[in-house]
Protein backbone atom coordinates (compact mmCIF):
# COMPACT_ATOMS: atom_id res chain seq x y z
CA UNK A 1 0.00 0.00 0.00
CA UNK A 2 1.28 3.44 -0.94
CA UNK A 3 0.63 5.93 1.88
CA UNK A 4 1.41 9.63 1.62
CA UNK A 5 1.62 11.63 4.85
CA UNK A 6 1.15 15.41 4.83
CA UNK A 7 1.97 16.83 8.24
CA UNK A 8 3.47 20.20 9.12
CA UNK A 9 6.13 20.10 11.79
CA UNK A 10 3.87 21.67 14.38
CA UNK A 11 0.82 19.52 13.54
CA UNK A 12 1.51 16.80 16.08
CA UNK A 13 4.04 15.92 18.66
CA UNK A 14 4.53 16.65 22.35
CA UNK A 15 1.80 18.39 24.27
CA UNK A 16 -1.17 16.53 22.86
CA UNK A 17 -3.65 15.12 25.40
CA UNK A 18 -3.27 11.37 25.80
CA UNK A 19 -6.83 10.72 24.60
CA UNK A 20 -6.19 12.84 21.50
CA UNK A 21 -2.99 10.96 20.67
CA UNK A 22 -4.69 7.60 21.05
CA UNK A 23 -7.69 8.70 18.97
CA UNK A 24 -5.42 10.13 16.25
CA UNK A 25 -3.52 6.85 16.08
CA UNK A 26 -6.74 4.84 15.84
CA UNK A 27 -8.24 7.09 13.14
CA UNK A 28 -5.22 6.54 10.90
CA UNK A 29 -4.96 2.85 11.76
CA UNK A 30 -8.63 2.11 11.13
CA UNK A 31 -8.65 4.17 7.93
CA UNK A 32 -5.66 2.25 6.54
CA UNK A 33 -7.28 -1.03 7.49
CA UNK A 34 -10.48 0.08 5.77
CA UNK A 35 -8.57 1.07 2.63
CA UNK A 36 -6.62 -2.19 2.52
CA UNK A 37 -9.83 -4.17 2.81
CA UNK A 38 -12.08 -2.27 0.43
CA UNK A 39 -9.63 -0.66 -2.01
CA UNK A 40 -6.51 -2.83 -2.19
CA UNK A 41 -3.87 -1.25 -4.37
CA UNK A 42 -5.27 2.28 -4.07
CA UNK A 43 -2.95 5.02 -2.84
CA UNK A 44 -3.89 6.48 0.56
CA UNK A 45 -3.38 10.11 1.57
CA UNK A 46 -3.10 11.06 5.25
CA UNK A 47 -3.22 14.77 6.06
CA UNK A 48 -2.80 16.17 9.56
CA UNK A 49 -3.18 19.89 10.31
CA UNK A 50 -3.30 21.99 13.45
CA UNK A 51 -5.10 25.27 13.94
CA UNK A 52 -5.10 26.99 17.31
CA UNK A 53 -6.35 24.40 19.81
CA UNK A 54 -7.65 21.97 17.22
CA UNK A 55 -6.03 19.05 15.45
CA UNK A 56 -7.54 17.77 12.20
CA UNK A 57 -6.78 14.50 10.43
CA UNK A 58 -8.14 13.39 7.06
CA UNK A 59 -7.51 10.02 5.42
CA UNK A 60 -8.67 9.56 1.84
CA UNK A 61 -8.30 6.97 -0.85
CA UNK A 62 -9.80 6.70 -4.34
CA UNK A 63 -12.14 4.00 -5.47
CA UNK A 64 -10.83 0.48 -5.85
CA UNK A 65 -9.08 0.21 -9.23
CA UNK A 66 -11.37 -1.35 -11.84
CA UNK A 67 -13.99 -2.08 -9.22
CA UNK A 68 -17.00 -0.63 -7.39
CA UNK A 69 -16.81 2.04 -4.73
CA UNK A 70 -15.63 0.71 -1.35
CA UNK A 71 -18.09 -0.15 1.35
CA UNK A 72 -18.24 2.29 4.29
CA UNK A 73 -17.83 -0.29 7.05
CA UNK A 74 -14.54 -1.96 7.98
CA UNK A 75 -13.84 -5.05 10.00
CA UNK A 76 -13.44 -5.36 13.75
CA UNK A 77 -14.98 -2.59 15.79
CA UNK A 78 -15.01 -0.54 12.58
CA UNK A 79 -16.06 3.03 12.18
CA UNK A 80 -18.69 2.76 14.88
CA UNK A 81 -16.09 2.04 17.56
CA UNK A 82 -13.83 4.68 16.05
CA UNK A 83 -16.59 7.28 16.22
CA UNK A 84 -17.07 6.49 19.90
CA UNK A 85 -13.33 6.74 20.64
CA UNK A 86 -13.09 10.13 18.93
CA UNK A 87 -16.17 11.37 20.80
CA UNK A 88 -14.72 10.29 24.16
CA UNK A 89 -11.56 12.22 23.32
CA UNK A 90 -13.70 15.34 22.87
CA UNK A 91 -13.61 15.28 19.09
CA UNK A 92 -15.90 14.67 16.14
CA UNK A 93 -15.70 12.14 13.31
CA UNK A 94 -17.13 12.08 9.83
CA UNK A 95 -16.76 9.21 7.37
CA UNK A 96 -18.35 8.65 4.01
CA UNK A 97 -17.94 8.26 0.25
CA UNK A 98 -15.86 10.85 -1.56
CA UNK A 99 -17.10 12.61 -4.73
CA UNK A 100 -14.60 10.65 -6.85
CA UNK A 101 -16.00 7.33 -5.64
CA UNK A 102 -13.39 6.78 -2.97
CA UNK A 103 -13.74 7.13 0.78
CA UNK A 104 -12.82 9.82 3.31
CA UNK A 105 -12.44 9.68 7.06
CA UNK A 106 -12.07 13.03 8.85
CA UNK A 107 -11.70 13.81 12.54
CA UNK A 108 -11.25 16.94 14.63
CA UNK A 109 -9.61 16.50 18.00
CA UNK A 110 -8.69 18.90 20.79
CA UNK A 111 -5.00 19.80 20.66
CA UNK A 112 -5.05 20.77 24.34
CA UNK A 113 -7.35 20.52 27.29
CA UNK A 114 -9.32 23.59 26.20
CA UNK A 115 -12.68 23.88 24.44
CA UNK A 116 -13.55 20.82 22.33
CA UNK A 117 -13.65 21.41 18.55
CA UNK A 118 -16.95 22.15 16.87
CA UNK A 119 -18.69 19.18 15.29
CA UNK A 120 -17.85 18.51 11.67
CA UNK A 121 -20.50 19.86 9.36
CA UNK A 122 -21.51 18.34 6.08
CA UNK A 123 -24.24 16.36 4.35
CA UNK A 124 -23.02 13.09 5.84
CA UNK A 125 -24.14 11.94 9.25
CA UNK A 126 -21.75 10.41 11.76
CA UNK A 127 -20.66 6.81 11.41
CA UNK A 128 -22.68 5.84 14.47
CA UNK A 129 -25.74 7.53 13.02
CA UNK A 130 -25.36 5.71 9.72
CA UNK A 131 -24.88 2.38 11.46
CA UNK A 132 -27.91 3.02 13.67
CA UNK A 133 -30.04 4.04 10.69
CA UNK A 134 -28.92 0.95 8.77
CA UNK A 135 -29.72 -1.28 11.75
CA UNK A 136 -33.16 0.29 12.13
CA UNK A 137 -33.81 -0.18 8.42
CA UNK A 138 -32.83 -3.85 8.67
CA UNK A 139 -35.07 -4.35 11.71
CA UNK A 140 -38.01 -2.67 9.97
CA UNK A 141 -37.48 -4.79 6.84
CA UNK A 142 -37.31 -8.01 8.85
CA UNK A 143 -40.33 -6.97 10.90
CA UNK A 144 -42.32 -6.33 7.72
CA UNK A 145 -41.26 -9.71 6.37
CA UNK A 146 -42.09 -11.42 9.66
CA UNK A 147 -45.57 -9.88 9.70
CA UNK A 148 -46.27 -10.05 5.97
CA UNK A 149 -45.84 -13.81 5.56
CA UNK A 150 -48.28 -14.86 8.34
CA UNK A 151 -50.77 -12.19 7.28
CA UNK A 152 -50.62 -13.37 3.67
CA UNK A 153 -51.12 -16.97 4.77
CA UNK A 154 -53.99 -15.94 7.03
CA UNK A 155 -55.64 -13.99 4.21
CA UNK A 156 -55.26 -16.96 1.86
CA UNK A 157 -56.75 -19.26 4.51
CA UNK A 158 -59.73 -16.93 5.04
CA UNK A 159 -60.37 -16.78 1.29
CA UNK A 160 -60.07 -20.55 1.00
CA UNK A 161 -62.46 -21.10 3.92
CA UNK A 162 -64.92 -18.66 2.37
CA UNK A 163 -64.80 -20.46 -0.94
CA UNK A 164 -65.25 -23.81 0.78
CA UNK A 165 -68.20 -22.41 2.73
CA UNK A 166 -69.82 -21.25 -0.48
CA UNK A 167 -69.02 -24.30 -2.58
CA UNK A 168 -69.34 -27.17 -0.10
CA UNK A 169 -73.18 -27.21 -0.07
CA UNK A 170 -73.26 -27.62 -3.84
CA UNK A 171 -70.71 -30.43 -3.59
CA UNK A 172 -72.97 -32.45 -1.25
CA UNK A 173 -76.36 -31.94 -2.99
CA UNK A 174 -77.79 -34.90 -4.91
CA UNK A 175 -79.94 -33.84 -7.85
CA UNK A 176 -83.58 -34.96 -7.59
CA UNK A 177 -83.51 -36.48 -11.08
CA UNK A 178 -80.48 -38.60 -10.13
CA UNK A 179 -82.10 -39.68 -6.89
CA UNK A 180 -85.30 -40.69 -8.69
CA UNK A 181 -83.34 -42.88 -11.12
CA UNK A 182 -81.81 -44.93 -8.35
CA UNK A 183 -83.51 -48.26 -7.60
CA UNK A 184 -82.92 -50.71 -4.74
CA UNK A 185 -80.74 -53.51 -6.10
CA UNK A 186 -78.63 -51.19 -8.27
CA UNK A 187 -74.90 -51.98 -8.10
CA UNK A 188 -72.87 -49.63 -5.93
CA UNK A 189 -70.73 -48.66 -8.93
CA UNK A 190 -73.80 -47.40 -10.83
CA UNK A 191 -75.08 -45.52 -7.79
CA UNK A 192 -71.71 -43.87 -7.15
CA UNK A 193 -71.50 -42.68 -10.75
CA UNK A 194 -74.37 -40.19 -10.14
CA UNK A 195 -73.46 -39.14 -6.59
CA UNK A 196 -72.05 -35.66 -5.85
CA UNK A 197 -68.39 -34.98 -5.01
CA UNK A 198 -68.86 -35.15 -1.22
CA UNK A 199 -71.28 -36.77 1.22
CA UNK A 200 -72.68 -35.03 4.30
CA UNK A 201 -70.61 -35.32 7.45
CA UNK A 202 -73.60 -36.58 9.47
CA UNK A 203 -77.28 -37.42 8.94
CA UNK A 204 -80.05 -35.07 10.08
CA UNK A 205 -80.60 -34.95 13.84
CA UNK A 206 -82.74 -37.79 15.11
CA UNK A 207 -82.02 -40.14 12.20
CA UNK A 208 -82.02 -43.76 13.49
CA UNK A 209 -78.83 -45.78 13.01
CA UNK A 210 -78.54 -48.09 9.97
CA UNK A 211 -79.93 -51.62 10.31
CA UNK A 212 -77.35 -54.33 11.00
CA UNK A 213 -75.34 -55.31 7.95
CA UNK A 214 -76.00 -52.06 6.11
CA UNK A 215 -73.99 -48.88 5.63
CA UNK A 216 -75.69 -45.59 4.85
CA UNK A 217 -74.52 -42.36 3.29
CA UNK A 218 -76.37 -39.05 3.21
CA UNK A 219 -76.58 -36.29 0.60
CA UNK A 220 -78.26 -32.92 0.68
CA UNK A 221 -81.68 -32.38 -0.82
CA UNK A 222 -80.89 -28.69 -1.42
CA UNK A 223 -78.27 -26.26 -0.06
CA UNK A 224 -80.70 -24.72 2.45
CA UNK A 225 -82.67 -27.83 3.45
CA UNK A 226 -82.26 -29.76 6.71
CA UNK A 227 -83.47 -32.95 5.01
CA UNK A 228 -81.13 -35.43 3.33
CA UNK A 229 -81.27 -38.34 0.94
CA UNK A 230 -80.38 -41.57 2.75
CA UNK A 231 -78.83 -44.33 0.65
CA UNK A 232 -78.19 -47.61 2.45
CA UNK A 233 -76.11 -50.41 0.96
CA UNK A 234 -76.01 -54.09 1.71
CA UNK A 235 -72.76 -55.39 0.34
CA UNK A 236 -72.32 -54.00 -3.18
CA UNK A 237 -76.01 -53.28 -3.80
CA UNK A 238 -78.30 -50.40 -2.94
CA UNK A 239 -80.71 -51.79 -0.34
CA UNK A 240 -82.94 -48.81 0.48
CA UNK A 241 -83.33 -45.15 -0.24
CA UNK A 242 -85.42 -42.52 1.47
CA UNK A 243 -85.59 -38.88 2.53
CA UNK A 244 -84.34 -38.46 6.10
CA UNK A 245 -85.74 -35.48 7.92
CA UNK A 246 -84.57 -33.85 11.09
CA UNK A 247 -86.43 -35.02 14.20
CA UNK A 248 -86.61 -33.06 17.42
CA UNK A 249 -84.56 -34.54 20.25
CA UNK A 250 -86.40 -35.69 23.36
Amino acid sequence: MTVTLEQPEDAAGDGLPAMTGHALHRVVQESLTNAAKHAPGAAVRVRITREAEELAVTVTHPARPAGPAPAPVSGGSGLVGLDERVRLAGGALRAGPAPDGGFTVSARLPASGGTPPAPLRGPETTATGRELAHARQQVRRRLRQTLAVPLALLAALVVLMGLCHLLTPSWTVLERQSYDRLRPGDPRSRVESVLPFLALDAPPDGTPPPPPGRSCVYYGVSPDSAAAYELCFAGDRLATKRVARERPRR
